[in-house]
């Protein structure tokens, strides 16, 4: 009789163990949403942050699936490519729109003499802002100019000396300048930026007065440690605290209410500038997670996050559950509905960064096998105003030529239309 309740209690612990597992695999692809409920008082210091979510399993399927590109003729491409590229060459520093597929540019000259920089497209992509500085002597002259797809001037300002360079958009009719703090060593005052409406020509100094607010040199988020939200009520800047190990924290700030809605962890550099949504409603970025089991502290890697207007926090991408070792993301952008994600991707088990599109919906990414060696050397990936398309910017292998490739998204297929030129962005008439 002893025999038999000891093979009875085995088999009832054997299925009882296979019940456990059955369950915590149900767990392992659940989505992780958390919501800050943090605040903090202008005056009062940022030295929390919430929890980062993560798996609490070892994912056992690999999370990026290879789906390598075929390289083809240009003439392989259908005509049905929207707008127009704009781009610079090197040598001679001159930006043209290309309408791509028939080769056709049309360069960016205003004046003779004049040389362009800070050259930043619209948000609707209909409009580019540029520095425009004349090169002969006697004098030097400097203008902000507002310009469309058929290179014509829509909106011309003489620069103020207190303007440093072009930071970037914040919607379709304002512009963020970093303000010059040092006119001769050409330094920009970190904690203030101009807002200049085009239309009325009218510019507000902006205070950076947030908590905390870090004053790093190796942070380069458009010459402003700082990224608004296009309706100017929440803003994104990196604290004073780190951690350990020198991690850093980001902070979402509400405007009106002077409060901090949600900290992360992250690793600041300039090729991990926050990117907020097509809509404006949530703010993506690279921040850092720990492996399932250990310590908060531990961090092994960088996964994608969004941090909504409220606070909340989601994790995007689950790369550091199942690589083991180091990840990296860098140089990612928004799909123009909001739907996918571009970035370049490096774990210790590839040799090179690798283009990776990712689908916020699915959770799916996939590798296109197109490499970046070494990091830096590769630009943001350039969406289509219809998101068809990428545009990707890198090394040509075994040559210190950069090449443009041009990508057909679902057909998984790429062609090259430039050498020794960088693209700035995608714009339609």
């Amino acid at each position: 009789m002893n025999n038999v309740n000891r093979i009875l209690s085995l088999i009832t612990n054997v299925a009882l163990g296979f019940l456990l597992m059955s369950c915590n695999a149900k767990n392992i692809a659940a989505p992780v949403t958390v919501e800050s409920s943090s605040t903090r008082s202008p005056s009062s210091t940022v030295s929390q942050t919430q929890i980062i979510p993560t798996n609490t399993q070892q994912n056992l399927v690999d999370p990026v699936e290879n789906r390598c590109v075929k390289t083809v003729p240009i003439e392989w491409f259908s005509l049905d490519v929207n707008g127009f590229l704009l781009m610079y060459s090197v040598d001679p520093y001159v930006p043209y729109l290309s309408d791509l597929l028939n080769s056709n540019k049309k360069e960016l000259r205003f004046e003779p003499g004049i040389a362009p920089y800070d050259i930043i497209v619209s948000p609707d992509r209909k409009l580019v802002a540029m520095t425009m500085s004349t090169i002969a002597p006697p004098s030097q002259t400097t203008k902000l100019l507002i310009a469309d797809t058929a290179g014509v001037t829509q909106k011309e300002f003489v620069w103020k000396s207190e303007w440093g360079r072009i930071a970037a958009w914040l919607d379709n009719h304002r512009v963020l300048i970093a303000k010059q703090a040092d006119l001769q060593l050409s330094i920009y005052n970190p904690e203030t930026v101009i807002l200049l409406d085009i239309n009325t020509g009218q510019g507000v100094e902006i205070q950076a007065t947030y908590p905390d607010l870090n004053h790093v040199e190796y942070v380069n988020w458009n010459l402003i440690n700082y990224m608004y939200s296009p309706d100017f009520t929440r803003v994104l800047y990196p604290t004073s605290r780190v951690d350990p190990g020198y991690v850093n924290y980001v902070a979402l700030w509400d405007i009106a209410n002077e409060q901090v809605l949600a900290t992360l962890p992250v690793e600041l550099s300039e090729t991990s500038l926050p990117q907020w949504s097509p809509d404006g409603s949530r703010v993506l970025i690279s921040g850092l997670a720990s492996k399932p089991g250990e310590k908060s502290s531990a961090w092994r890697g960088q996964e994608l996050f969004t941090i909504d207007a409220n606070g909340k926090v989601t994790r995007l991408t689950h790369f550091t559950d199942y690589y083991p070792g180091n990840i990296t993301i860098e140089d990612y952008t928004w799909s123009p509905d909001g739907q996918n994600i571009a970035f370049w991707l490096q774990t210790e088990q590839m040799n090179d960064p690798q283009l990776v599109t990712f689908n916020v919906s699915s959770g799916k990414a996939i590798n296109h096998c197109i490499s970046a060696l070494p990091f830096h050397s590769a630009s943001r990936p350039i969406w289509s105003p219809l998101g068809d398309y990428l545009v990707i910017d890198h090394p040509k292998p075994g040559t210190d030529v950069s090449q443009t490739l041009l990508m057909n998204i679902s057909q998984n297929a790429v062609t090259q239309i430039g050498e020794s030129v960088t693209p700035v962005g995608w714009m339609v008439p």
